[in-house]
């Protein structure tokens, strides 16, 4: 009887030990998770205050740290961030952010719609999206990689004057981004990109792309916080670009854009599907079809391995031996 008894006792007191192990444990955690919670609040709030100085405006509205217990994340109401040297504005809605506290660096969040930009070389723009959601792993300068997917998205000219609609559409758009040595590497997929309502110009179908382009030293433009378009130069290795219902177009070559807005690049263009591409060319800029099916003509005499150039100089464009225009200053 005693050994029985004395066994039992043993046996509660090493449950009861454990059980108050759990509960410290639990406890410690919890602990852990609202000190790391208050420090990223603070840290935030504090980039927040930097980034507002010497009349720039940075805001999380209601900012606060979500996510116990195995998550940690940042949400606010809004956000804004305006830069008074460069011209730069970015005003949007809801902001939830989420990273595995296991992984902190790997940051994933989600953005609500309508934002509007400034940005110097581009009109205003207003955007609305289905929905858009972007993942980044950060280092301590640029992030290693980041990647933005949008849904549904619209994009108009965000002017008291203009006319209400889209002024550009897209059934999905994807950025990526990797910094590659002192430049940065730019992928973008999209599909079904179409002129909104309000776009003057050419009735184009639907346009599917994938392109991967590399910014000349843009770490050290990203670093500077010289994100506008002025004064840089690309390299695009890959541009295929493809209309619904036919026709394919294939771009490669360096791209800059001076401090005055205007292009100059030298592009090598590629054609699949000649003559659909031909036909949409020609519907879409009918005072130009002579002249389109001269150039198929020519196409289909080079074989399908050939190439005509795309020159643009000062915003000037000539494509093979037609002079498709002037590009304004961006």
């Amino acid at each position: 009887m005693t050994s029985s008894h004395t066994g039992s006792t043993g046996t509660a007191r090493r449950f009861i030990w454990l059980a108050a192990a759990i509960v410290a444990a639990i406890a410690l955690y919890s602990t852990g998770w609202y000190f790391a919670a208050r420090s990223l609040t603070a840290e935030t709030n504090a980039v927040l205050q930097r980034l507002s100085s010497n009349g720039d405006r940075a805001s999380c509205e209601n900012l606060e740290a979500r996510g116990y217990p195995f998550r940690i994340g940042l949400f606010c109401d809004s956000i804004f961030l305006e830069r008074r040297m460069d011209g730069f504005a970015l005003q949007a809605g809801a902001l939830r952010s989420a990273a595995q506290i296991y992984a902190p660096r790997q940051i994933i969040a989600e953005l609500e719609s309508p934002a509007r930009i400034n940005a110097p070389g581009l009109l205003p723009l207003k955007l609305n999206w289905e929905a858009v959601r972007a993942s980044a792993r950060l280092t301590t300068k640029l992030p290693e990689r980041a990647s933005l997917v949008a849904t549904r998205l619209y994009i108009d000219i965000d002017e008291p004057n203009e006319a209400d609609g889209e002024f550009l559409r897209a059934r999905e758009l994807q950025l990526h981004f990797r910094p590659a040595e002192r430049d940065i590497e730019l992928g973008l997929r999209f599909s079904g990109a179409e002129a909104g309502d309000t776009l003057p110009g050419p009735d184009l179908p639907p346009l599917s792309g994938i392109a991967d382009i590399a910014i000349d030293n843009g770490v050290d433009r990203f670093a500077r916080g010289a994100i506008g378009l002025l004064g840089s130069s690309y390299v695009i290795k890959r541009l295929d670009l493809a209309f619904e219902g036919g026709g394919t177009v294939n771009v490669s070559g360096p791209v800059a854009i001076g401090e005055d807005g205007l292009i100059d690049a030298t592009l090598e263009i590629h054609t699949g599907e000649t003559i659909r591409l031909m036909e949409v060319l020609a519907a879409a800029y009918p005072h130009l079809s002579s002249q389109l099916a001269a150039l198929s003509a020519g196409l289909a005499a080079l074989g399908p391995d050939q190439s005509l150039p795309l020159r643009i100089r000062k915003g000037v464009a000539i494509f093979g031996f037609i002079e498709l225009g002037r590009i304004p200053p961006l």
